[in-house]
């Protein structure tokens, strides 16, 4: 036992000293044993009698806290039920609304498809994503149900949906602090107007200014006449 051990442990040497004492010594000894091994050393770290197993102390938890409480202004969602509705009809219907017509276009024309790739990071070289881009487009197609049929109601519907979107815009529900909203809407009409065949259909609408200023520059673009002339509205 160190010097430290026996100032600092004065009940243990009275027992040393009393007969009949060793089970109370043994007992006394063990939780002497098991503090030293809590006890910080100079650096701060806990020190370790031989063949005990530091645990260390438990992280207490922290919530994280919305995006618009980390950085409130400005913020993502304002407090509008119109740009809400618009931000939920942007992810749900519009987005899934141009996967399919995009697609749709693309397994027309393959060789288009390494332009809508020209900041991405592949996971293949391009050479090997160009050979296999009408693979990829073909997968797409059925990943995304971007069936014949679906994809000529989905331009049917087109104007309809762009009435909206205009009717947003001007009630204020797409205004310029209805940031989220912007995004999910914008992104997908512009990404639309990468189709010449769909361009001309948003182009010159309040939603497709819209479009351009919140994505002034897009990748990739798909030739007219790809899309079937009787599919447009």
């Amino acid at each position: 036992m160190e010097a430290s051990d026996a100032c600092s442990q004065p009940r243990l040497r009275a027992l040393a000293s009393t007969a009949g004492a060793s089970s109370e010594w043994r007992e006394a000894s063990a939780r002497a044993t098991r503090t030293e091994a809590t006890q910080t050393t100079a650096s701060g770290l806990p020190r370790r009698s031989p063949g005990d197993r530091l645990v260390p102390p438990p992280r207490a938890s922290r919530p994280s806290a919305p995006p618009d409480e980390r950085v409130p202004e400005p913020r993502l969602v304002p407090d509008s039920a119109g740009a809400a509705r618009a931000e939920e009809w942007g992810d749900q219907v519009l987005q899934s609304l141009v996967r399919r017509v995009v697609w749709a276009a693309l397994v027309r024309a393959p060789d288009r498809v390494m332009g809508y790739t020209v900041d991405a990071k592949l996971l293949v070289p391009r050479p090997v994503a160009r050979l296999s881009a009408p693979l990829i487009a073909r997968l797409a197609v059925k990943l995304n149900d971007a069936s014949d049929p679906n994809v000529r109601a989905d331009l049917r519907a087109l104007p309809h949906h762009l009435d909206r979107i205009d009717g947003w815009i001007e009630d204020g529900s797409l205004a310029e602090d209805a940031i989220a909203a912007r995004l999910q809407v914008g992104s997908g009409l512009r990404l639309l107007m990468t189709l010449e065949d769909v361009r001309p259909l948003i182009d010159a609408r309040p939603a497709g200014r819209m479009a351009r200023d919140v994505f002034p520059i897009r990748a990739g673009s798909v030739g007219a006449g790809v899309l079937p002339s009787g599919w447009l509205p």
